[in-house]
Order: C-alpha cells, then structure tokens, then sequence
C-alpha cells in the first residue's frame, strides 16, 4: 500500500463508525445506512420507502418516525450521526452579486441582503449560502433557504423516532457530496439530472461548488426535448456551454430512462464504495440522496452546505479522528518491534528476559486477584442497576404492545419520570383501563379532551412510571 495515501486517507479520516443518512421527497422517503474504516467506507443497506403527500401531515409523518425508528432500530444506530436531506422542492434559492470586498464579512452582508432576494422574513428561514469569484472585482453568492417550519416539522418526525440530525441539507447538495466522493478529482462544470415524482431537479457545479439548482415541473417536462431546452437556458444563463458540462442522471426521469446522454450515477462508486451488487441497479430516486447525506454523517462530504444553525447541531464527534491515527502509529511500532526482535533475539537478552518475569510474577497474581475481584464487583453493579438501564425505545414498546392494532401514536414523550402519549384510535375510552392494567404505568389518564378526526378518536394521555 502507497504510504503517501495512506497519509491522505488519514488526514481525512476524522472517524470511524456508523453514518445515516435520511432523504425526504415529495412522495418518497430514502435510507441509507454506512460504515466507515480506516481506508474503506461501505454500504451495509439502503431502503426507500413511500410516503404520503404533504397534503396528509398526519399520515405522513406517521410512516416517516415508523420508518425510521424501525431502520434505526433494526440497525443500533442510535448514536451514529445523522444528516438529513430535503427535496429542492422545499427550499427557495437565490443568487446576491456583491463587491469583492464583500468576501471579508460576508455572512453579515448577506443577512442584510437576504430579506431583498427572498420573499420569506428572515426570522423564518434556515439557510445558508456559497460563494464564487464572478469576474475580476465581484463574487457570486448562492443563498439557499428552508422555512423553519418545514425543517422544523421533519426535525420533531425524526426526534419522535429518538433521532437527531447534525445537519440538514438540500438534495442537491447530498448527490453533489455522493459525486464528488467517487470522483474527487473533477474540477470542471458538472451537472445532475434527478428525477422523482414526474418533476426534474438540475443541478449545476463547478470547482466542486455548487452554483446553480432549479426544479423543473412535470408539467414542463414532457419529453427529453423539453428538457433539453430547459437545461440548456439554465447553461445559458451561468455562461456554460453544453459541450463543456458533463451530465449524470439518477435513476428513470419522466418515464423516459437516461437523459440527454447523461450517464448514471449509481455506477461511479463501483470502485470507491463497497456495496451489494444490486445497490448499483437500484433506480429507486431516493436512494442516491439518502447515500449522500450518509457521507455527510461520516465526514466524507465536499460541500460545505449545512443549513441546521449551528445551536441546533449535534453528534459533531470532532474526537474520534483520534482512532485513526492511533491505529497508524499502532501499526507502524508493531512492525518496528517485529524486525528488532528477529535481529536482537540472543541468549543473553533471553536469560535477562527471564529473570525480569521472575520478579514480575508476585505483580502479576497480585493484579489477576484484583481484576477478578474487579468482575465481581461490575457483576453486582449491572444486578442491581438493571432495571434502571431502561431507555426510552422500551418504553415505547412497551406503550405500543399495550395498545390495540387500531391505534397508533404521534408523539411520544418521556420525561421526569412522566409519559405523554398523542394519537388516534378508534375508541379512546379503552386505552385507560388496558394501560391502567400494565405493571409499568400508573396514574394514567387523559391530557385533553377527546375528539373526533378521520373518523378516529384523537387523543392525548399522560401516565408515570411505576
């Protein structure tokens, strides 16, 4: 193996562990989940579920915490880091034109500037933005934004499901991430055609920057030639010619198959990322997303997009790049000390050897008495704190095999030693007695009202734990 890459490899290697990533679409709902080693980062599963539309949030974000709390459980990813991705449909994009000058307190500048170019308050909005040179004297900056309300809406799914992203991005930023790990070195201006739902998403960027993203209505793109025109005026109006873009497509858009030429994207990270033969055949469009925001978990992304403010961050686990090197160093005194001692191995070292574990051997039986007593003593540590080592997933278990097939919950809390559960039913005067009747819940009643919504009760119960 080449030291020189090796070094590289480390220095980017900030961890080693488990990263999910969580795409959210219109209509569809993408998982990924990967594991990152030292030299080799892998897929060990990717699933792409169907979701309800926006126009039913009830239901929606029912099967969006089912999912994923099911995808989490099924995989221990509890504390893995998470990124989640939102469909470009969510957000609102737009391009601020500045003074060089600008470049030295640019954040401010653009919180100024951002009420002028986006039609939402600014109070409402997570965004952030990228910049780009645009001539000899001026920059370019990208500003992209999500309503608080709609992350925040998916954010509270996800903690439902005991989930907290680190970071929230657009989809175009998570298939940029996916390109540029399995092709680090292109430079030039590359596009992304991403289909899902009959809409087009196109994706422009250059110097592994992203500078241009639209989404493309089904209605307008009926046909490859429509398309084609489409993309051709957005080219047009970044000064790029088609001939000096190189296109790539996910999966079928419009029914069509590939687009315009464009290759796939799946296929490139044969040779970066191990993965199931029929990962790289999958044309389900929530997949590659999912995969994106799942380098992004395990510091393997490119751009620099993080839109969650950085109070609201978490599972940073800046630390863990400590492993890696440690591993190296490791590696590297075990092969040293291996050809000293096939050079040094004499008698005189040997009898030295011997005498020194000689005198060691009253240190050692002293040390196996301590480490046995040491066992005994975490033994009755875990007998006696094991029924207080219960986390708030078994509790939820717990909840959900008390209540019958025909209810199901949309939220759940736990806290100082208090349940709250909201949800529907269909009768909800029956939920009292059965979790009244439970060894694990007591003082069991009803938060609120009853009322009646989709032909179900809705209801909110509060209980303690025994």
């Amino acid at each position: 193996m080449d030291l020189g890459v090796t070094i590289k490899r480390l220095r980017r290697a900030e961890f080693i562990g488990d990263g999910l990533g969580v795409y959210v679409g219109p209509h569809e709902l993408g998982l990924a989940h990967l594991s990152k080693g030292l030299f080799r980062v892998g897929l060990q599963e990717a699933q792409s579920v169907p979701l309800p539309g926006i126009e039913h949030p009830a239901e929606r974000r029912h099967v969006l915490t089912d999912a994923v709390l099911g995808f989490v459980r099924a995989r221990k990813l509890g504390a893995a880091p998470a990124v989640l991705a939102l469909h470009r449909s969510f957000a609102v994009f737009n391009r601020i034109v500045l003074p060089a000058a600008a470049a030295d307190n640019l954040r401010d500048v653009v919180e100024y500037e951002i009420e002028r170019v986006i039609p939402i308050p600014k109070a409402e909005l997570y965004y952030d933005f990228t910049m780009r040179s645009f001539g000899a004297e001026r920059i370019e900056v990208l500003v992209m934004c999500i309503p608080q309300a709609v992350v925040r809406e998916h954010l509270d799914a996800l903690e439902d499901a005991f989930l907290r992203p680190r970071g929230v991005v657009v989809s175009s930023a998570a298939v940029a991430d996916f390109f540029y790990f399995c092709r680090a070195a292109v430079t030039g201006p590359v596009g992304f055609l991403f289909g899902t739902g009959g809409d087009v998403e196109f994706t422009l960027l250059t110097g592994q920057q992203l500078i241009s993203s639209v989404v493309l209505p089904s209605s307008r793109t009926q046909g490859e030639g429509a398309i084609a025109r489409l993309v051709a005026r957005e080219l047009t109006d970044e000064l790029v010619g088609l001939g000096d873009v190189a296109l790539y497509t996910s999966g079928p858009s419009n029914g069509t198959g590939p687009l315009m030429g464009a290759a796939p994207l799946l296929p490139l990270a044969q040779e970066r990322m191990g993965a199931p033969p029929e990962f790289f055949e999958n044309e389900e469009p929530a997949i590659l997303p999912a995969v994106g925001a799942a380098l992004g978990a395990v510091r393997e992304g490119t751009v620099a997009v993080n839109l969650l403010p950085a109070e609201f961050r978490v599972g940073e686990e800046g630390a863990r790049w400590l492993l890696s090197a440690v591993l190296f160093v490791v590696l590297m005194l075990t092969l040293v000390a291996w050809g000293v001692s096939v050079v040094a191995r004499d008698a005189l070292v040997q009898t030295d050897l011997d005498e020194e574990l000689t005198q060691l051997e009253p240190q050692v039986e002293r040390l196996k008495k301590l480490e046995a007593e040491s066992a005994e003593l975490r033994k009755r540590i875990t007998t006696v704190a094991g029924e207080r080592n219960r986390h708030s997933v078994d509790y939820l278990f717990d909840v959900t095999e008390i209540l019958p097939d025909d209810a199901y919950l949309t939220t759940f809390r736990l806290r100082n030693e208090q349940i709250q559960i909201d949800g529907f039913a269909r009768a909800a005067s029956e939920l009292i007695p059965k979790l009244e009747a439970s060894d694990r819940f007591k003082n069991v009643k009803f938060g609120s009202p009853t009322t009646k919504a989709e032909g179900k009760d809705r209801f909110s119960i509060s209980m303690e734990l025994e």
